[in-house]
């Protein structure tokens, strides 16, 4: 059984989705073996490139087929980003997450953890998201 994302990004290419990046970069990034540095200075071009045509267009008063999300744009005037920016990139989990902050998670016992399992290069990995992540469950403790 073959899922969408083992159709685009077939193991044996050795290339998938960076799932260790930053969120807003994850669309972006990808890793590949002993060349992720080469495809984030890649990567890194691009958005200044595109960013330069952006800017190019608004200081020509052209108009561009084309939209951004509510967090591009908070990042472009300096505001700071909130999980309800969320509900126009992903709304079904923007939705998970104003259910979790809503309501007592301690009902609910999902043993949510801070740390995310990612599957690289044909290998299980557990990324913590803050130190000892793995052991530490998530409350509604601050």
């Amino acid at each position: 059984m073959t899922t969408e994302r083992s159709k685009r990004y077939p193991p044996s290419h050795g290339i998938e989705p960076c799932t260790s990046c930053l969120p807003g970069r994850r669309i972006n990034h990808f890793t590949r073996k002993g060349i992720s540095l080469r495809l984030t200075i890649v990567w890194e071009q691009y958005d200044r490139n595109i960013g330069h045509i952006i800017a190019k267009a608004i200081f020509d008063n052209k108009y561009m087929d084309c939209y951004f999300t509510r967090s591009f744009y908070k990042h472009i005037l300096g505001v700071p980003v909130r999980y309800m920016d969320m509900e126009s990139v992903d709304s079904q989990f923007y939705k998970s997450l104003v259910m979790l902050l809503e309501n007592d998670i301690h009902e609910w016992d999902l043993g949510l953890i801070f740390s995310l399992d990612a599957f690289e290069f044909g290998e299980n990995k557990v990324i913590e998201l803050i130190p000892n992540g793995s052991t530490t469950i998530v409350t509604n403790d601050e």
